[in-house]
């Protein structure tokens, strides 16, 4: 009986914090189970960012609005430099 890796599956539970069904953990076969908490911190990190764990975006939209703000700043100060 020579060495096997480690294999996984992963169980999504629905979004609304209940348990996931009897059929999906079932159909999963799983060998050993990780149960967390609601109030775990990797949950609700995977709930406020919809299973993604990107973080950057809120960071991406200010970025995005401080550049047009910049742009139009520029543009506005246009007509003074030229005349």
């Amino acid at each position: 009986h020579g060495w096997r890796p480690t294999t996984t599956s992963r169980v999504r539970a629905p979004n609304d914090g209940s348990a996931p069904s009897l059929a999906a953990v079932r159909a999963a076969r799983p060998t050993r189970a990780t149960i967390r908490s609601s109030r775990d911190p990797h949950v609700i990190a995977m709930a406020m960012t919809n299973g993604t764990m990107f973080f950057a975006e809120r960071e991406a939209e200010m970025n995005v609005a401080a550049i047009v703000c910049l742009m139009i700043g520029v543009v506005c100060l246009v007509p003074a430099c030229v005349s």
